[in-house]
């Protein structure tokens, strides 16, 4: 993976990152969508890039990160990470 990549997968983790913040404040159409399920695809979209990142070096591809990042989000939902 070129350093570029790496430049637009960060930028793209503090993206979700700033969403997963400042859904609270969100108070246009469709709020209460927002609302709920906005932390989780902000958090699923900055995971999957995170891991992105981290697995450039180990050769897995998108399918296997996507795969991964879906484990990953899901045991968080089962243990009720959000609480």
């Amino acid at each position: 993976m070129g350093k570029t990549s790496k430049v637009t997968y960060t930028c793209f983790v503090l993206l979700g990152v700033a969403s997963l913040v400042f859904k609270s404040h969100y108070s246009g159409p469709f709020g209460d969508i927002i609302q709920c399920y906005g932390g989780n695809v902000s958090a699923s979209f900055a995971a999957y890039f995170m891991l992105r990142i981290i697995s450039s070096d180990w050769g897995y591809g998108k399918l296997m990160t996507a795969g991964v990042t879906l484990l990953a989000v899901e045991l968080f939902e089962v243990t009720n990470g959000y609480g």
